[in-house]
């Protein structure tokens, strides 16, 4: 089996737990590669291991799940998360834990399917920008807050305008991140649905809304400082906007699959986490 290691060396440093991880994984068999430098494991890039691997090992918090997602998704490489962050709602397992890795080996363990989103840019009729998601397509201001003018369209027919900071275009699985503290609603992660909720809106009547994973969104900026405003995708990748610019939000056909080893009630997994 063809096992890529995914750490974050500043969640796991100086890679203890990767470290052993691997000679558990050696010793069942497994052939390894690794993004970082790894003693005895040859170190590739996040591509060139999705693209070789039967599956990911993932260790840090839910930030190193979600950068490797994109990559994950595109090779159809399901990914073990070992939490060594804080909340880590996406990680399986804390810590190594011979006996997990173990199944492994011997398939006991499920996939469960994550829907993500795609973001397209367009700007004067051309697509300048696509790209996708596992949490949240972010539209704001940048690092200093102001308010945006935004019109929100499903299948081209408007249908809201906000005056806010910007707006959280989420996943299920993103309902317990930036889309929560924005005041959206939590959503089951195993559900398909888009989330669509204005941060800090400047209006007594804005309210978080939810659409099936059908919906086809369009957010047209309509007013801001030029330059500005920008796109983020799961925190991390970041476009300018330019006045006029359409977002267009829908789901992906890629889906993140994550490894599960016991199926635990959301419901648990969010009380306990949010309990921290």
């Amino acid at each position: 089996m063809n096992i890529l290691l995914v750490p974050n060396p500043f969640r796991d440093v100086g890679l203890p737990v990767t470290s052993r991880v691997a000679r558990i994984l050696s010793d069942l068999g497994a052939s390894l590669r690794c993004t970082e430098p790894l003693g005895g494991v040859l170190q590739v890039s996040p591509q060139q291991g999705a693209e070789w691997a039967d599956m990911a090992v993932v260790f840090g918090g839910d930030g190193t799940i979600l950068r490797f997602a994109r990559q994950a998704a595109l090779c159809d490489v399901p990914i073990l998360g070992i939490n060594c962050g804080n909340l880590g709602y996406m990680a399986e397992a804390k810590g190594e834990d011979p006996q997990s890795l173990k199944r492994l080996f011997s398939g006991e363990y499920a996939i469960e399917e994550r829907m993500m989103l795609t973001a397209a840019v367009q700007r004067n009729g051309c697509e300048v920008f696509r790209a996708e998601c596992l949490n949240d397509a972010v539209v704001s201001y940048g690092n200093l807050p102001h308010l945006v003018s935004f019109e929100l369209s499903e299948r081209g027919q408007p249908f809201a305008h906000y005056n806010a900071d910007g707006m959280v275009f989420s996943t299920p699985t993103g309902s317990t991140a930036y889309s929560l503290s924005a005041g959206g609603p939590i959503v089951d992660p195993v559900m398909k649905a888009i989330l669509a909720t204005p941060v800090c809106a400047h209006s007594l009547t804005a309210r978080p809304m939810v659409f099936s994973s059908d919906a086809e969104l369009t957010l047209k900026v309509c007013a801001q400082k030029k330059g500005e405003a920008y796109l983020t995708l799961d925190g991390d990748c970041n476009y300018h906007l330019e006045n006029g610019d359409r977002i267009a939000v829908s789901v992906s056909p890629l889906t993140t699959r994550l490894i599960r080893f016991s199926h635990v009630p959301f419901g648990t997994v969010l009380a306990a986490k949010l309990d921290q």
